[in-house]
């Protein structure tokens, strides 16, 4: 697999580049299937002299804004320190981590790692290739919207395939694909009817937020507007075909922050009509983002100008900034929580 080998390089480059700076030395992988009640990669010892940490390591082939913001909220969870382990961390995302106290090490050589008596700091190493390694298929564009699907809709995985294709605008055959996969990553299991129950939810939530940003968002963006200034302050959106995400959604559901970046999903024929209610023009910088609807929306959704709390979340954690990530672990005790709780 993919991040078994990206776990030894990682460790060999940081021992390579290491053990020589007080004998320090990490050694695993060793198999850790549940710690504090969660599921975690593996566990890593870091030896230094004659002590030894014992660390979660989460290991990560992509690494993104809302990936470090999910490590940094899984972190306090955990009763045992958290190391990321991930192909390349540049130096600004370097500097982000460090920032945020997230220990890690990647398969250049550069590394943090915070020990109290004892600080490692390295950045700026490039790897052999800095292409970035691919996500599994089901994390994919058509894979996201079916995971969206599954986890927004109580009861879902139990129907026919045909239902769910439907429900998630893709095809009948991808669909059957994407839900063997989501069988042989154990996030499905079926009894002895062939029932299947969604389980893992909260892994899968946030394999799912991890990848969105990348793999799914950019492919549904309509571009970059700006209006009037605080023309959406008293704008009331009709959820049939636009709703608010992001800040606004945040704002609208929590009163934690005051927007500054504006974000709307829509669907699509309806764009020009509203670019010209509101009087918004193109703008590469403007503060203003539409994005495509990419769900099919039922009769509860269109009585809310807000998108799901998750893609709410999803939008928060992706932005990369503090407040957002504040913001995004409101919306999540609040609205997620418990609904991604194990049956």
């Amino acid at each position: 697999m993919i991040e078994d080998e990206l776990l030894k390089q990682a460790v060999s480059a940081f021992n390579t580049r290491f053990s020589g700076l007080n004998g320090l030395e990490l050694s695993g992988p060793q198999e850790a299937s549940s710690i504090d009640g969660r599921c975690q990669d593996a566990v890593v010892h870091l030896r230094a002299g004659r002590r030894k940490t014992a660390y979660s390591a989460e290991i990560k082939a992509n690494l993104t804004h809302a990936v470090s913001a999910l490590l940094v909220m899984k972190r306090a969870a955990l009763k045992r320190p958290l190391l990321l382990i991930t192909r390349y961390v540049n130096p600004q995302m370097a500097e982000h981590l460090i920032r945020d106290g997230m220990e890690f090490i990647d398969t250049a050589g550069n590394a943090f790692i915070n020990l109290g008596f004892l600080q490692v700091i390295s950045k700026g190493n490039q790897p052999a290739d800095t292409g970035r390694l691919p996500f599994p298929r089901l994390f994919k564009a058509s894979g996201l919207k079916l995971i969206y699907a599954l986890l927004s809709t109580p009861g879902l995985s139990v129907k026919a395939l045909r239902e769910i294709a439907a429900k998630t605008g893709i095809s009948l055959g991808a669909a059957a694909g994407m839900m063997d996969e989501l069988k042989t990553r154990l996030y499905i299991v079926e009894d002895g009817r062939g029932i299947r129950r969604l389980i893992r939810k909260k892994d899968l939530f946030e394999a799912w937020v991890a990848a969105y940003p990348e793999n799914l968002r950019p492919k549904i963006h309509l571009g970059r507007y700006r209006g009037e200034h605080g023309w959406w302050h008293e704008k009331t959106l009709q959820p049939a075909w636009a709703q608010w995400g992001g800040e606004v959604a945040a704002s609208r559901l929590t009163d934690f922050l005051f927007p500054q970046e504006i974000i709307i999903y829509l669907t699509r024929s309806r764009l020009n009509e509203f670019l010209m209610e509101n009087k918004l023009g193109l703008d590469s910088r403007g503060n203003v983002e539409i994005l495509q609807r990419f769900w099919i929306t039922d009769a509860r959704a269109q009585e809310q100008e807000t998108v799901h709390p998750m893609l709410v979340y999803a939008d928060l954690l992706a932005s990369g900034n503090k407040r957002d990530s504040d913001a995004a672990k409101i919306i999540y005790d609040q609205y997620l929580a418990q609904y991604l709780r194990e049956d």
